[in-house]
């Protein structure tokens, strides 16, 4: 595909194409290889969305990882985040049949779901917890 225009707005092309962010692009994969958490920000439209798609791109070309991005500014309950996090892990998966069970069980094979009561107030709680083996695990 060849591109005209060479300031992609609209999405992530190729490293190719990704301008400059060096050392932020160092450090974000540094950061997801190491476990450690990450918080990016800054304005708007200065390309915080680009920098975590090359940043997933590198990690996966590189560092052998599975990635998936989504965008949870719309989501308003634990539902549609729930959603929206299993339609972006289904769309991210290959179409051929046997890497597409592969990648799923690799990633739900990580997925724990606990549902517990508050011993003072009596609510439910639902936690969301995505364990690697050999870092620790995140809770959402």
């Amino acid at each position: 595909m060849k591109i005209k225009n060479p300031f992609i707005l609209s999405s992530y092309i190729s490293p190719e194409w990704f301008c400059d962010r060096k050392k932020e692009t160092t450090r974000t994969i540094d950061a997801v290889v190491n476990g450690r958490n990450l918080l990016i920000f800054s304005l708007r439209r200065l390309g915080k969305t680009q920098l975590i798609k090359h940043s997933f791109h590198l990690l996966e070309d590189k560092h052998n990882f599975s990635t998936v991005y989504f965008d949870i500014l719309h989501t308003r309950n634990l539902n549609e985040f729930t959603q929206a996090f299993a339609d972006a892990v289904f769309h991210s998966l290959e179409t051929d049949t046997s890497s597409l069970l592969k990648k799923a069980t690799k990633i739900l094979s990580n997925l724990r779901v606990s549902l517990s009561l508050d011993s003072i107030s009596g609510q439910p709680s639902l936690q969301l917890d995505i364990k690697d083996a050999g870092i620790g695990s995140y809770a959402f």
